[in-house]
């Protein structure tokens, strides 16, 4: 079957695990083609963009681009929403940074990622009480996480070179 999107999916993956981001690119390009509406493609396209280490490759605004599509496919998915927060982030917008991070928030008040960058927000604001109330917030939930790791994680599919990139670009 030429076109089988969950092979393609696959596929693109395994060249992601291996670092032939080239190769992952075009999978994910092929399945987009095939299937406009494909949420998977449109997101691994958007965290091969941002966070590849080829020159070539890297675009923030790609990235940008393909986690707009995957929110307009599936609004209820907040990994794009931290994404796209953490790329205006790196463009020094503050406002539109915060705006991503407590929609985030607004569905998952625990989400570690949200609250530790909108700490850092409040604290390039000047606005020390709150971000400190934040960091704390953002510390406590950590420790929890810790604690809660040293149970087994089965099930965990996520491939560890891709998790490695994520940890390298994101600065935890």
């Amino acid at each position: 079957k030429p076109v089988h999107e969950d092979a393609i999916y696959y596929l693109g993956n395994m060249y992601f695990e291996m670092g032939a981001d080239q190769k992952a690119e075009s999978e994910w390009l092929k399945l987009a083609k095939f299937n406009e509406e494909s949420l998977r493609a449109h997101f691994q396209l958007g965290k091969l963009y941002m966070f590849t280490e080829s020159e070539e490759l890297f675009s923030l605004e790609k990235a940008e681009s393909e986690f707009r599509k995957t929110i307009v496919i599936n609004q209820d998915f907040i990994q794009p929403l931290i994404y796209l927060g953490e790329i205006y982030l790196y463009h020094g917008d503050l406002d539109s940074s915060f705006e991503y991070f407590s929609a985030v928030l607004g569905t998952d008040p625990d989400n570690f990622e949200s609250i530790i960058l909108s700490a850092f927000i409040h604290w390039k604001q000047r606005n020390n009480p709150k971000a400190r109330e934040l960091y704390t917030r953002a510390r406590d939930l950590r420790q929890k996480e810790v604690r809660a790791k040293s149970i087994s994680q089965e099930g965990d599919t996520r491939g560890r070179k891709s998790m490695e990139r994520q940890t390298k670009h994101s600065g935890f």
